[in-house]
């Protein structure tokens, strides 16, 4: 199972918003979402991408996002009943996670209608199956921003991510015993990959 990549974007597939990730000599080619497709065509930098990976009968489809935020909300959206990663991806692309979360807890049928491929009947079921949930995000009016806000925080839920990458508990232990905890997930995850993939390599 693939959970995050980190390399250089080097080619666009613009019908699908697919772009190809080049990890030292390897080509994944990773659905993203529109706002992330145009702004990965003018990065040469080495990006991370965390990974949703899906197996079908006749393929493995990966799909990447920025943050945790928008991968858990992804995740929660295609394990919704009549939800697709398609929708998935047409909703995140259209209103992002914060929009999406704040559009459920209030119940605004009308926002979710503005996406393509949502109608009346979809938006209420999303409503109804997912308001639960909403209940987990944390919205910062002043600042104008909203997270999600899981159970576990931190080290603990970065902890969490790395041992479903498949990372063992020793060398977890020690990166994490060197990072300052942090509220934000997605940099703390990022130096841990960072770091353990630095342990790898000395300890080849």
């Amino acid at each position: 199972m693939i959970g995050s990549l980190t390399g250089k974007a080097i080619g666009f597939l613009d019908d699908n918003a697919t772009v190809i990730i080049d990890v030292n000599g390897v080509g994944y080619r990773v659905t993203v979402v529109s706002s992330l497709f145009q702004k990965l065509a003018g990065n040469e930098d080495k990006i991370t991408l965390f990974i949703h990976t899906r197996v079908r009968e006749d393929a493995i489809a990966l799909y990447g996002f920025e943050n945790l935020r928008e991968l858990k909300t992804f995740e929660v959206l295609v394990a919704t009943h009549g939800v697709g990663p398609s929708l998935g991806l047409s909703l995140l692309s259209t209103l992002g996670s914060d929009e999406f979360w704040r559009s459920i807890r209030d119940e605004q049928v009308k926002i979710l209608q503005s996406v393509p491929g949502v109608g009346a009947k979809t938006a209420q079921r999303l409503i109804v199956e997912l308001r639960e949930k909403a209940q987990i995000v944390s919205i910062d009016q002043g600042a104008g921003k909203s997270t999600l806000r899981p159970i576990l925080s931190g080290k603990v839920a970065v902890k969490q991510a790395l041992v479903e990458l498949g990372y063992g508990s020793d060398e977890i232990r020690e990166v994490l015993s060197g990072l300052e905890d942090t509220s934000d997930e997605s940099l703390l995850l990022k130096l841990a990959l960072r770091s353990l993939s630095g342990i790898r390599e000395v300890s080849r």
